[in-house]
């Protein structure tokens, strides 16, 4: 019963404090606002299970949480397309008399790929049996198309 008293007396801004503080130290340590829904949540949860009214539904704490997720949020960077010289560099890198299996499977593979356009997913799910040679060139039958495959 003791507890039920406590959490009775917490106040809203004891919450945005608390908040505050979370949000320097993801600051520090160059982390997300994850840990600030967390906390969000399972202060929200306690007082539910205790069976009080939570102070999370203050808009002081509503509006910590808020600068706190815009504090931390990170712009969004693209994904950069793979440039050919990286992969010539790679290729150079692996092409050796004493390459082992896993390294011609690696240049299989970036080669193939970036010369396909294709996904990893794609590459994942090339078997053996779905390359073939002949005097023009290679082909590698792709069972299923995940992004722009719309009637398979």
């Amino acid at each position: 019963m003791e507890s039920l008293a406590l959490l009775g007396a917490v106040e809203p801004l004891h919450v945005a404090l608390h908040l505050l503080e979370l949000t320097e130290i993801a600051e520090q340590k160059n982390t997300g606002h994850s840990t600030i829904g967390s906390a969000l949540f399972g202060i929200r949860w306690g007082h539910k299970m205790a069976g009080v009214e939570s102070p999370t539904q203050h808009t002081t704490v509503i509006a910590a949480a808020e600068e706190a997720k815009r504090r931390l949020s990170r712009p969004i960077q693209p994904k950069r397309p793979l440039v050919l010289e990286t992969v010539v560099s790679f290729a150079q890198y692996n092409n050796t008399v004493s390459a082992s299996l896993a390294d011609i499977r690696f240049l299989f593979l970036l080669l193939v790929g970036y010369a396909g356009l294709f996904r990893v997913f794609e590459l994942l799910n090339v078997r053996v049996k779905d390359v073939s040679t002949d005097d023009i060139g290679m082909s590698v039958f792709i069972s299923q198309r995940k992004k722009n495959d719309q009637f398979r």
